[in-house]
């Protein structure tokens, strides 16, 4: 916000006074200019821009305001939309999607305690997805201006070539001409949008910098907090085999800082294009499964969201540089189609119920300093209690579910407030605990991740094919 407010657009990519630099896609950056404004209304000490990070008690009131209220205009209209579509709409389901989506309790830790606007994103994708049902165009539209806002959503952009491909196919009626002239609309409505984001970095010849503040690949592929997925595992085998000196080990990889989870010293680090090619080969199959399931006409939007939650969780488990954060963008749109639309389907809101769950414990690791470190932990468990509430979750049917679940936060809590503090503080082992914490998360959050993608990609075909049947 201080960098967009200060410096002129030609210097917002190469600005390196503060250690936050902007890393953001232009959009972002406009939104943050928005919010400069407001801010120099309300105290203009909150836009100084110095190398040290500044803190006060104003900045704390402006960036929770700014947090709630940008959800509240961006959010809240995109999920009653979509809640409202379904024919039957006012049911407890109704309000329950729109209760857990808002409520979401990584939400209120990443956004409302950490201060971060993923909310704010997540409002664009939810109404670009509504948009899919009846206005795919408008849907195009909103979609590329999501990526130039946050450009991790480009992940999904396959999701929506199938979806707008489909959807001129069939509105062509095997009608070359319609169908050239319905591909060109949405054609030259994308780039519009690209082209105007573009054209002031190009201008002001920032592209070759833009395009390296977006796509840091000289990172190492796990962040400063490792995520929750598969490449806490390998980061974490590789500090074992170190461990035993054995002579192929040698530091393939070690950051200007030296952090320890990032420094690999037996195995190769992991590269983009691995990766990526990993990412595409498990998301095929989510495409093929679309492109059927868009046969229905009513059912886009519906498809859409869930192909839309799947691609995002598996790109959670093998994206490069994966922030342990970025599982919500699964978990919110995933949420709104498992309640609304299952809502008598024991069996997929319990493990909804403990995917979203044990994603809120993966997040925790962002607070650490007192009294955040116990908010959070009242956070969870609230949120946990009432999604078994309220969703009516058999615990006696499901029951190895939940005592895993309260085993992992026990052991997670004991860790933090013990073993931390007496042993790997003492030692200065410092990214142990959030290892071993994205490693209790791994496992459960990978379970659940192939249980939903086998639900989309293979049984849910099986059911469809019976209610056609029947």
């Amino acid at each position: 916000m201080a960098i967009t407010f200060n410096k002129p657009i030609k210097d917002w990519y190469h600005d390196e006074t503060s250690i936050w630099t902007l890393d953001y896609p232009i959009f972002f950056a406009y939104f943050e200019l928005v919010l400069g404004f407001f801010a120099n209304i309300f105290d203009p000490s909150i836009l100084v821009l110095s190398k040290e990070p500044f803190f006060t008690k104003n900045t704390l009131i402006f960036q929770r305001l700014s947090v709630i209220i940008s959800e509240l205009i961006s959010l809240v209209p995109p999920i009653v939309l979509i809640c409202k579509s379904k024919s039957d709409s006012e049911t407890n389901s109704f309000y329950l999607s729109i209760f857990f989506t808002m409520y979401n309790a990584s939400l209120v830790i990443v956004d409302h305690i950490h201060f971060q606007y993923n909310g704010f994103l997540m409002g664009i994708l939810l109404l670009s997805i509504y948009l899919t049902a009846n206005y795919p165009i408008y849907s195009a539209i909103i979609f590329t201006c999501l990526v130039f806002t946050k450009h991790f959503f480009i992940v999904l952009a396959p999701v929506w070539f199938i979806f707008l491909l489909n959807t001129c196919i069939r509105r062509s009626k095997g009608n070359f001409v319609i169908f050239i002239i319905s591909s060109f609309k949405v054609l030259f409505s994308v780039l519009s949008v690209s082209a105007f984001a573009i054209t002031p970095i190009i201008f002001y010849g920032q592209l070759n910098q833009f395009i390296s503040r977006l796509f840091p690949i000289s990172r190492s592929f796990i962040h400063f907090i490792p995520a929750s997925n598969l490449y806490t595992l390998y980061s974490i085998a590789d500090k074992a085999l170190a461990k035993f000196n054995l002579n192929f080990c040698k530091i393939y990889h070690l950051d200007a800082e030296g952090h320890y989870i990032k420094s690999m010293k037996c195995i190769p680090p992991i590269k983009p294009i691995f990766c990526m090619a990993i990412c595409i080969l498990f998301i095929i199959p989510v495409l093929v499964r679309l492109w059927h399931s868009l046969s229905n006409i009513k059912e886009s939007m519906k498809s859409v969201l869930i192909a839309s939650s799947i691609s995002l969780l598996i790109t959670f488990q093998f994206g490069f540089h994966i922030h342990e954060k970025q599982i919500l963008y699964a978990i919110i749109p995933l949420g709104i189609y498992t309640i609304l639309f299952f809502e008598n389907s024991q069996q997929l809101l319990t493990h909804f119920t403990f995917l979203s769950n044990w994603s809120n414990i993966s997040v925790m690791v962002l607070l650490e300093t007192y009294p955040e470190n116990i908010i959070k932990y009242v956070i969870i468990i609230a949120y946990y209690v009432l999604e078994l509430l309220l969703l009516n979750i058999d615990l006696k049917k499901y029951s190895i579910h939940n005592t895993l679940f309260i085993f992992g936060l026990t052991t997670i809590f004991f860790l933090e407030f013990f073993v931390q503090r007496f042993v790997f503080d003492r030692l200065q082992l410092v990214f142990i605990y959030h290892a071993l914490s994205s490693l209790i998360c791994t496992f459960p959050i990978l379970y659940y991740t192939f249980y939903f993608y086998y639900f989309w990609v293979f049984d849910s075909t099986k059911n469809s094919n019976r209610q056609k049947s029947n």
